[in-house]
């Protein structure tokens, strides 16, 4: 019986809304999509100038420079996985569910991974925080950091959000994404009473906890980028041992994402004993704005 790929296109679209939260904080720009590949975004130019209490008319005229900015959705594809006819009667479970299940997370890891080097990447030199704790041992990411690290304190988080503010990012709504070794660093200092109310109903609501001004989203990998300069590590990159692991502090309104439509390509073939599938799909996402304002980072300060 061949697969009705309907009923597959949207369980991917159910189970891929389900993970990797910090993607739901940001804007959405799917619906805006050309060609299911590229997204153009109008970046406004700068407002008008306000004069106070004038009294020379008339006021000089001027017009607005807005800038389009274009990014492109990296194209996403599984190896197909083969499903053995007599399995499909067989077995106890639903297997073309559990292939679906799996290759969709492994998906959305990894294009999750991408979407958030897109944001960081450009990230400029005076938009970084230095941890300033004590020492500890790395915990790598998957990118080959080694060696040790400052962990991270109240005031680097308060410094990351001094500068957002700076920039004249709006308050609420701030988002912090941390590496689970950072969340320990968190840890130590949360444990005073005065943030209990802040971390007692925030699991359901799909962040850890508040801190610093900031909703708190705990992820395996964040972004790795050199322990000095603002070079930020390919996702795909090992071996980085001069690398350190870094948070990502943002605003939803200054990242962007987006993502096509996806395909389910399936193949029903004696010679193979059953049927193959494999799914492709394609997503994307950028900084909002040129000039890198809405985003921080803050780095491990490597000793």
């Amino acid at each position: 019986m061949a697969i009705n790929k309907e009923i597959w296109l949207d369980f991917i679209n159910e189970t891929l809304s389900k993970n990797n939260t910090f993607l739901t904080k940001a804007v959405n720009d799917t619906a805006s999509v050309i060609d299911n590949k590229v997204v153009h975004i109008a970046n406004a130019g700068s407002p008008s100038e306000i004069v106070t209490n004038n009294t020379s008319w008339p006021l000089t005229i001027s017009d607005r420079t807005d800038t389009d900015i274009t990014y492109n959705l990296d194209r996403f594809n599984t190896y197909p996985k083969r499903v053995d006819s007599l399995e499909k009667v067989e077995l106890s479970y639903d297997l073309m569910a559990s292939i679906l299940k799996n290759d969709l997370t492994n998906m959305q890891n990894k294009a999750a991974n991408k979407i958030l080097y897109n944001w960081v990447y450009g990230i400029a030199t005076g938009a970084i925080v230095d941890s300033t704790g004590t020492g500890k041992t790395i915990m790598s990411t998957g990118f080959g950091e080694t060696g040790n690290s400052k962990k991270f304190t109240l005031n680097d988080i308060n410094k990351a959000n001094a500068l957002l503010t700076s920039q004249d990012v709006p308050v609420e709504g701030r988002v912090l994404l941390v590496t689970p070794s950072q969340y320990s660093d968190i840890q130590e200092f949360i444990q005073q009473p005065i943030y209990a109310p802040n971390f007692a109903d925030s699991a359901v609501k799909g962040f850890v906890g508040v801190v610093g001004g900031f909703e708190v989203i705990v992820r395996s990998k964040t972004v790795a980028i050199s322990h000095t300069g603002v070079t930020v590590a390919s996702p795909e990159a090992t071996g980085l041992t001069s690398y350190v692991a870094a948070a990502v502090a943002y605003h939803p309104d200054f990242v962007r994402v987006a993502s096509g439509s996806p395909i389910v390509i399936t193949n029903e073939d004696p010679a193979y004993g059953g049927q193959t599938i494999g799914i492709g799909m394609r997503l994307g996402g950028r900084m909002s704005r040129e000039d890198a304002k809405g985003l921080v980072i803050i780095r491990e300060t490597k000793i």
